[in-house]
């Protein structure tokens, strides 16, 4: 179901040879989807992706949505449908804390 929706979705997969910028074809980036789990880095970078590390864990800074939308959309190198491949948020309202819990208060 994952991948008939993702190449249903996306144009960057009209062809079952395409990948997106992490070299996956759709049926290998569906089942890395489908399974739903973060591996993280007990050593190295933590990261979602930062263009050479990926999937090593997520810090809180991560723009996940828009690192979701151009492995989607963005083609083999990211530049496929440039306007489907960033949510245009880039920041917090509000500045992490530097101690646990992290987050600012809810309103």
């Amino acid at each position: 179901m994952f991948q008939t929706n993702l190449m249903a979705v996306s144009p960057a997969y009209n062809d079952p040879s395409d990948t997106n910028a992490l070299g996956l074809d759709a049926a290998t980036f569906s089942g890395l989807l489908a399974t739903d789990v973060l591996s993280v880095s007990l050593e190295g970078t933590t990261t979602f992706f930062d263009g050479t590390n990926v999937l090593t864990g997520r810090a809180l800074a991560d723009d996940v949505i828009s690192v979701e939308l151009l492995l989607i959309f963005g083609g083999e190198d990211g530049t496929e449908n440039p306007s489907l491949t960033d949510d245009n948020v880039d920041g917090n309202d509000t500045a992490f804390l530097t101690s646990f819990p992290y987050l600012a208060q809810p309103w």
